[in-house]
C-alpha cells in the first residue's frame, strides 16, 4: 500500500517538522486584495524540513505551488510527480492529494484558492505540472509584496481537520511599491488559473475594459441599469455573467472599486471628506463615510489618521 493510500484515503494530514521556516503573506494588507479578489485565502513561502506532510481527502481548495529549490513528492489517487525547481503544480479543487518532502528540504511559494465560479474549469480535473515562463518574475513579485507589507510567521487557519473560518480583518493601508507587487503577483496567478483554450470568453475582455472604465471615472453614474444599457444587454444576463466569472455582483464589484479609489485619496492628497466622496460617486460625506465605514470596516477619517501617524 502506497504512502498515499495508507494515509490521505482514511484522513486528512498535515506534519509540519520544527526546522520549518514559514512567511505567510498578511491577506488583511491593501496589496493583498488582488489575491483575495481571484479568491486566495492562504499563501507564502517556505522551507520544509524531512518527513513534511500536507494531504486532504476531499480539498476545498485549489493549490497551485511553485517548486523553488530542493524537490518534493505529489500523489493523488492516478498522478504522481516529484516537482524540482521551476516546476509549478496545480491539484484542483476535489482531487485528493498527499504532498511531502523527500530526503531533503523543500523550498516553494504556494497559493490556497477558493474554488470560484471563474475557476470552475478546473474542479476535478488531473492535476498539472508545468514549467511557466514566468516563475522566476512570480518568485520575485512575491517576494517583493513580502519585504513591503512585511509577512505573519505563522498561520492558524489550516489544521488536520481542515480550514478553520474566522472574522476578515479590517483591510490595513499599503505603499505604492507594494500595491504594484500585489499586482504583479495577481497577474501571473491569474495566468495560472486561466482556461487553456484559443477562443477565450468575450466577457472576460468586456469585464477588463468595464472595470479600467469605472476605475478611471468612480465618480459617473455606474448603476447596473447604466452599465446594462452601456453594454447592451440586460440586467439579469450582466448579473449572470458576473456572477459567473467574478462570484459577485455588478454593484458590489463597483462598490469595491470606488473604496479602493477612495483610500488610495485618503492616503496620497488631503481632499476633504466631501471632495472624495464626490469623486467616488457619492452625493455627500456622510453617505460616504456609512459606506467607507462598511467596506473597510474603519471609518474615513480614522483611516487618514492611522495612516499618518504609520509614516510619522
Amino acid at each position: 500500500m502506497s504512502d498515499f493510500e495508507e494515509q490521505v484515503n482514511y484522513r486528512n494530514v498535515i506534519r509540519v517538522p520544527a526546522d520549518t521556516r514559514q512567511r505567510f503573506v498578511q491577506l488583511e494588507q491593501e496589496a493583498s486584495v488582488p489575491l483575495t479578489q481571484l479568491g486566495v485565502r492562504l499563501s507564502g513561502i517556505g522551507t520544509f524540513g524531512r518527513e513534511y506532510r500536507v494531504g486532504y481527502r476531499e480539498p476545498a481548495c485549489h493549490l497551485v505551488l511553485l517548486t523553488l529549490d530542493g524537490t518534493g513528492f505529489y500523489d493523488s489517487k492516478e498522478t504522481q510527480f516529484q516537482p524540482v525547481r521551476g516546476d509549478l503544480l496545480v491539484s484542483p479543487v476535489g482531487v485528493p492529494m498527499l504532498l511531502g518532502t523527500i530526503a531533503g528540504p523543500w523550498t516553494f511559494l504556494w497559493f490556497y484558492i477558493n474554488g470560484l465560479r471563474r475557476w470552475n474549469h478546473l474542479d476535478h480535473t488531473a492535476p498539472q505540472l508545468t514549467r511557466p515562463s514566468f516563475a522566476n518574475q512570480l518568485h520575485h513579485a512575491l517576494e517583493g509584496l513580502l519585504s513591503e507589507t512585511g509577512f505573519a510567521g505563522s498561520q492558524s487557519v489550516l489544521t488536520e481537520s481542515g480550514w478553520i473560518s474566522r472574522e476578515p480583518e479590517p483591510i490595513q493601508p499599503s505603499s505604492r511599491p507594494a500595491n504594484l507587487f500585489g499586482s504583479l503577483v495577481a497577474e501571473y496567478l491569474r495566468q495560472v488559473l486561466k482556461p487553456v483554450q484559443t477562443n477565450t470568453d468575450p466577457w472576460e475582455s468586456t469585464f477588463e475594459q468595464l472595470w479600467k472604465s469605472i476605475e478611471q471615472s468612480p465618480g459617473l453614474d455606474w448603476s447596473q441599469k447604466t452599465i446594462s444599457r452601456n453594454l447592451g444587454v440586460s440586467p439579469p444576463t450582466l448579473q449572470r455573467h458576473v456572477r459567473r466569472l467574478f462570484d459577485s455582483t455588478p454593484q458590489q464589484m463597483v462598490i469595491s472599486i470606488r473604496m479602493h479609489h477612495a483610500r488610495r485619496l485618503l492616503q496620497q492628497s488631503d481632499y476633504p471628506l466631501s471632495v472624495i466622496a464626490r469623486e467616488v460617486g457619492y452625493s455627500d460625506a456622510f453617505i460616504f463615510s456609512a459606506a467607507f465605514k462598511r467596506f473597510h470596516g474603519n471609518s474615513p477619517s480614522y483611516f487618514r489618521t492611522h495612516q499618518a501617524s504609520e509614516e510619522n
